[in-house]
């Protein structure tokens, strides 16, 4: 129950918000966003991957560290679509999933590709 229901609500939440993001900003590309659509782009995908965090840490499938130090940078994107435009936003928040993701895969190869010691009796 807290796995398929507490946690995953805030996966489909950040799947809304994110949603409504991109259709606010689908025709603006180019321009400074408002305030709204800059968190609705970066909070949608920050709200999933807590909610993924949440998910991952209740079915003990770990590590989880990576998705939970991913989400605020995915918030922080929010000031580039602002002060930038919201192609630099939606590049930054792409950046920091492909680097979690990728900083993930290594960890986890790097996790089973370790040596095995044994004692010497």
């Amino acid at each position: 129950m807290n796995a398929y229901y507490y946690a995953f609500l805030p996966m489909l939440l950040g799947i809304a918000y994110l949603a409504t993001g991109v259709k606010k900003t689908l025709g603006h590309l180019t321009e400074h966003l408002d305030t709204g659509p800059a968190l609705a782009l970066a909070g949608g995908v920050a709200l999933f991957l807590a909610g993924d965090v949440a998910f991952r840490a209740v079915l003990r499938l770990y590590p989880v560290r990576f998705r939970a130090v991913a989400a605020p940078a995915a918030l922080a994107a929010a000031l580039i679509g602002v002060h930038a435009s919201a192609v630099a936003e939606l590049l930054a928040l792409v950046a920091v999933l492909v680097v979690m993701l990728a900083v993930e895969a290594r960890a986890a190869r790097s996790a089973t590709s370790a040596p095995v010691v044994t004692p010497v009796p």
